[in-house]
């Protein structure tokens, strides 16, 4: 029962208390609502089961463990064949690792390979190995040693790439196969400093076109040659026959 007491206090000179007895630790009291609350929720077990059916539990989780797996062979076999596809069709395979990206410089980097039509391809590197197991690529394995990622394109733009690498610090690029060449990072450097194919065909062009013409000079220099002699040879007899 709630009463009053006066008391020596600043803010206002009466108190309000209430009067009750000790807490029963031990043996608090409970309620009714909560009791019914219990028992409702309390967990029933059942008995133990027969061997025959834990038998057949394990039975079934075994054949749903092994449909699992069939079902994981069945895409990781997609895949090596993708990644087969993508070796013999494409001209540049590059091999590159990608360190910690914002999603937003992902996109700008897809951006810029889009432009300079290259793709960005991600595959386990269980599958790479797998699929140039008994192949012509199988000196790419090293490479494959951490997570990695894959920049192709029918043309082989590497100097385009390489212009693009310095400035995106995210990708460091290991090496890759370039018309059908597994080139190093050293390897592709120098084979972006390489001309362009237009500027050495013409270059080739020319060259082969000043030694057939040296040819036929040096061919042709022997009957100019007697020509020329003949027609002295003529000028000379005309000169020396006496006038009638």
């Amino acid at each position: 029962m709630a009463t009053f007491r006066k008391c020596r206090m600043f803010v206002t000179p009466w108190m309000q208390c209430r009067h009750r007895g000790k807490i029963n630790v031990k043996h608090p009291a409970t309620h009714l609502e909560r009791n019914i609350l219990a028992a409702i929720t309390k967990p029933i077990y059942p008995n133990r089961p027969d061997p025959a059916i834990i038998n057949r539990c394990s039975v079934v989780q075994r054949e749903a463990r092994q449909a699992t797996e069939n079902l994981e062979n069945l895409y990781e076999k997609f895949l090596i064949r993708e990644c087969k596809k993508l070796l013999t069709e494409q001209n540049m395979v590059i091999v590159a690792q990608q360190l910690a990206t914002p999603g937003r410089n992902q996109r700008v980097i897809n951006v810029k390979l889009a432009k300079k039509n290259l793709s960005l391809h991600r595959f386990p590197n269980s599958v790479m190995l797998k699929a140039i197991e008994d192949t012509k690529w199988v000196n790419l394995k090293p490479l494959f040693c951490a997570k990695s990622i894959f920049i192709v394109g029918e043309e082989p733009r590497v100097a385009d790439l390489m212009a693009i690498m310095k400035k995106t610090p995210e990708l460091v690029i290991l090496g890759g196969v370039v018309d059908n060449m597994i080139l190093s990072r050293a390897g592709l450097a120098r084979y972006a400093a390489l001309p362009g194919l237009d500027l050495v065909q013409g270059e080739l062009c020319s060259v082969l076109n000043g030694v057939a013409n040296k040819t036929r000079r040096l061919l042709s220099s022997h009957q100019q040659q007697l020509a020329g002699n003949l027609d002295q040879y003529v000028k000379d007899q005309t000169v020396g026959e006496p006038q009638t």
